[in-house]
């Protein structure tokens, strides 16, 4: 059975390689008012269609046209007729939105699955109060038959009124209510690690880090309001094939016949993989034991000697499929403050200064600033230097690599990201004190930028959908804003 098809693959990558139909927002609605709604509508009328389908970078761009208010002169040039002069509305066949995890930051697939959560925020939020302004506006068709008005004014007042809400409308989404039971679907449809195999880089480090990252993103996803996630691949061949076109990525399993004990011959790559490795290339994984692969990559032996190699990744994607069943509910699961206040984080060793946690490899350029409860980790360790917020990573060689704030807000993403210290485009700010409370530990401050316009400060932007699961606090974005902003979001503790 078919549960659901989407109208498009990445509409939006009208350079792609791969199979792919370049769509607008207004030419897929207009497809799906023509063509693909009213067909399956009536031979299959049980399978959803589910719009867009591309990274989460234009996803409120997207929902935010397809669901867009419409006004009686626009609505009148967007409605299709059908065979016996009814007209047709695309909302009438849309059942939900496909999103998936890729950025459009290229070359580098190291920020695939670690942007974009903030705006699947804003498409929950819009999904909710498209849904309740949907349900108003039936009531109101209901009200309206019967006062007796004609039949035809009360289909043509129900078309005109499907309506939607843009990413600036304010409301409060009560979490009891069942409005958010018949909601449009919000999947998250394509997820994979690029490129190659942790089998065929053979790096410990390589392999945990990607079943790591999918955690990280199925739990950000699932709280923002995903309602479920499909990942890309679920096997593949040693080197991430068979591919057409050398887009070799990762997957939970990899299949390795020619290993099993019941091989009969060696074939590492099969027939179907036309690809052949280049002079210099090799599989890791093939030049270890079953035993080195499971002491040193966490490979069960058992399993290679089926003929398959388990990754980490599959016990990771696999705790959620085994336990995270349908009609389930997310829960508020975020690290707060430890009681001890500034000399007790999570993550910091017990009497140090200094941040634990590790290496933090998300710091680099392009990824999203998100603001967290204080934990101690490295993830959170900044130093105000040459004007700049400055934090930075380990490259492989152990040499720090400098990362800062961009000096201006990402027009799709809604938030600042991380540029190089030496870039351009790279933020610097004057501290500014504020008033201090006895209640406070560090210094008050406000942050002003001193390349861009007069009176900027470094804020707060809050979470769309009240935060979801997580709360507002759980990965709001950090924006640019007039520095006498009404709110506090524009206000800091900062200790030199």
């Amino acid at each position: 059975d078919i549960w659901a098809v989407t109208v498009q693959n990445a509409p939006v990558n009208v350079d792609a390689q791969w199979e792919g139909c370049a769509f607008s927002p207004s030419s897929e609605e207009e497809f799906i008012m023509h063509h693909l709604g009213p067909i399956l509508r009536e031979s299959y009328p049980d399978v959803n269609i589910l719009v867009y389908d591309a990274n989460r970078e234009h996803a409120v761009e997207w929902m935010n046209y397809l669901w867009r208010d419409r006004n009686l002169d626009e609505e009148e040039e967007n409605l299709g007729s059908d065979g016996d002069g009814d007209r047709i509305n695309a909302l009438d066949f849309m059942d939900g939105v496909a999103m998936q995890w890729y950025s459009d930051a290229k070359p580098s697939h190291m920020l695939d699955g670690a942007l974009g959560t903030p705006n699947m925020h804003r498409v929950a939020e819009m999904a909710y109060f498209y849904q309740k302004r949907k349900e108003e506006n039936m009531k109101k068709e209901e009200k309206e038959r019967e006062k007796g008005l004609e039949e035809q004014e009360t289909t043509k007042s129900y078309n005109l009124r499907h309506s939607s809400i843009d990413s600036t409308t304010t409301g409060i989404i009560d979490d009891n209510d069942s409005i958010m039971e018949r909601m449009p679907i919000l999947l998250d449809t394509e997820a994979t690690h690029c490129s190659s195999t942790g089998y065929a880089i053979g790096d410990i480090d390589v392999s945990w880090y990607r079943a790591e990252r999918n955690g990280h993103a199925i739990l950000a996803q699932l709280a923002a309001g995903s309602n479920g996630w499909i990942e890309y691949n679920m096997v593949l061949d040693p080197i991430g094939g068979p591919n057409h076109v050398e887009n070799f990525c990762d997957a939970p399993i990899v299949a390795v016949p020619h290993r099993a004990q019941s091989a009969v011959e060696f074939q590492l790559m099969p027939d179907f993989e036309h690809y052949q490795l280049k002079e210099g290339e090799v599989i890791m994984g093939e030049y270890e034991t079953k035993f080195t692969l499971g002491s040193k990559m966490g490979y069960p032996p058992s399993y290679i000697d089926a003929g398959i190699v388990v990754q980490p990744m599959f016990y990771y994607t696999g705790h959620f499929s085994r336990y995270v069943r349908p009609g389930s509910t997310p829960l508020m699961a975020l690290v707060g403050e430890s009681p001890g206040g500034a000399m007790s984080r999570t993550f910091r060793p017990v009497g140090k200064t200094s941040p634990g946690g590790g290496n933090n490899n998300n710091a680099r350029e392009g990824i999203e600033v998100t603001v967290w409860p204080c934990e101690g980790s490295t993830r959170q360790h900044w130093t105000m230097a040459n004007e700049q917020l400055q934090t930075y990573r380990l490259n492989g060689y152990g040499e720090q690599l400098c990362v800062t704030l961009r000096d201006s807000v990402d027009v799709s993403l809604g938030g600042i990201l991380l540029t190089d210290c030496k870039a351009d485009d790279a933020a610097s700010f004057t501290v500014v004190t504020e008033p201090k409370t006895d209640s406070d530990e560090a210094d008050v401050v406000k942050f002003m930028t001193t390349k861009r316009r007069a009176n900027e400060c470094l804020g707060i932007e809050p979470l769309a959908n009240g935060g979801g699961a997580y709360g507002p606090r759980g990965g709001a974005q950090a924006v640019l804003l007039p520095c006498d902003h009404e709110s506090v979001s524009a206000i800091w503790h900062y200790s030199s």
